[in-house]
């Protein structure tokens, strides 16, 4: 038997419908549900003194008997009562079910937070409510937010056994095309092809939420603001080993010269990482931070002493000469007349080592500080797509090294501008 497409095209309509009927009654059974679990999960995991025996209970009962039948049992039961709407039957019913097993998935999470992080709540003031809704349920969604995503899909499939109170979902649909047309092929695929776009999109979302978690809440707001500071403390120190130490290489200085050529030559000859490894193993006091903030600055701050010492001897000889004869002290030879022109043969080369910088920053995740690197390693434990995370991170500092080329580029053509005159032209 054949897929028939002009059965399908008649029908799709129909569908269509029936597909608005399934998110209607999946969007609400789910965030009741939802809600449901929680509430019945934190009194079974609270043991709420003349109610938890009987949410236990309840949870036992749901979770071991069969949907079709409490649904059944919710319908023709209550209907003898009193006038039922099956659409509300049918939404308790899955809220009841469902939210039974979702309450046994709170609970499981709830009981993994350690203890310690509850009494730290009561110590500073918190009562067992507030404590449990503003510390504890939030880390155990957290924890259990895929096996939460599994009763999602489980729900939404569940909504196909409403076609039995006649409410007019995906699968009654498809049972009605089916009786119509006699086309099993064409109804039930059709039917089974609109679940799985509809389960694929809830998965698309709860990918989002994922990368929104990952990318805004773990990188941006924890991770980037401490890369940052260690840039700026970076900078700083680099910028002022690198401007002191490469005026004296340029100057030729008796001995301090000879020791800081030493010093750029190991930092050249070393690897980065195995000169924080052996800061972090030597230093007994300092936090990660501090002991980052120094090893890159004694890193970055050798080359960009070389890139100051090669401008100061690219400056004509005719220059010092000229500023001697006029009698001009030292500091003031340096700070206008030698330092400027220094800046515009060297700023390139500064522009690319700042910009090492940035990046260098990334093996301090090596000595554990805590900037975007670290992160990604730490958030790759609840995350299974490297790509996603470490893209994330790349895309972080691909943004904050552009960012910066850019503004070299702007200061350099403000600086070549400066000092050669407005009708000079590159």
């Amino acid at each position: 038997m054949e897929f028939n497409w002009r059965v399908f095209e008649e029908t799709l309509p129909d569908f269509l419908n029936a597909t608005a009927v399934t998110v209607r009654y999946a969007v609400i059974a789910i965030i009741l549900a939802i809600i449901w679990g929680i509430i019945i999960g934190s009194i079974n995991y609270r043991k709420v003194k003349g109610i938890w025996r009987v949410t236990s209970a309840y949870v036992c009962f749901f979770r071991e008997t069969p949907l079709l039948v409490q649904i059944y049992f919710l319908f023709f039961g209550l209907a003898r009562l009193t006038e039922v709407n099956a659409g509300v039957i049918g939404v308790l019913a899955l809220v009841l079910n469902d939210g039974a097993f979702i309450a046994e998935i709170v609970r499981g999470g709830l009981q993994s937070i350690d203890k310690g992080q509850e009494e730290a709540a009561y110590a500073m003031g918190f009562s067992k409510l507030q404590t449990l809704v503003h510390f504890l349920i939030p880390q155990a969604m957290s924890k259990v937010q895929d096996s939460i995503m599994n009763m999602v899909s489980i729900i939404i499939k569940d909504t196909s056994l409403l076609m039995w109170i006649t409410i007019t979902e995906l699968t009654y649909m498809a049972h009605r095309v089916n009786s119509k047309y006699w086309q099993p092929m064409t109804a039930y695929l059709t039917a089974a092809a609109i679940y799985m776009i509809i389960y694929l999109i809830v998965m698309g979302i709860k990918k989002l939420l994922d990368l929104k978690t990952l990318f805004i809440d773990t990188l941006i707001v924890q991770a980037l603001p401490v890369t940052l500071q260690l840039i700026l403390g970076s900078f700083i120190g680099a910028c002022v080993i690198g401007l002191v130490g490469g005026i004296i290489r340029g100057l030729k200085v008796p001995v301090l010269s000879q020791i800081l050529g030493v010093y750029a030559q190991i930092i050249r000859g070393v690897p980065d990482m195995l000169v924080l490894l052996f800061l972090y193993a030597t230093m007994v006091t300092g936090t990660t931070y501090s002991i980052a903030v120094l090893g890159i600055s004694l890193i970055q701050g050798a080359y960009i002493m070389e890139i100051i010492k090669g401008g100061i001897f690219a400056v004509d000889k005719g220059q010092w000469e000229a500023a001697k004869a006029m009698s001009l002290p030292m500091p003031i030879t340096l700070l206008r007349i030698i330092i400027p022109q220094v800046m515009l043969v060297a700023l390139p080369a500064l522009i690319g080592q700042l910009v090492m910088l940035i990046k260098g920053t990334s093996v301090a995740s090596t000595i554990g500080c805590m900037e975007l690197t670290k992160r990604a390693v730490i958030a790759m434990s609840g995350y299974s797509n490297a790509l996603i995370v470490y893209g994330c991170v790349l895309i972080i500092f691909f943004i904050m090294c552009h960012a910066l080329t850019v503004a070299g580029k702007q200061l350099e053509k403000y600086v070549v501008k400066r000092i050669m005159g407005d009708n000079y032209e590159r």
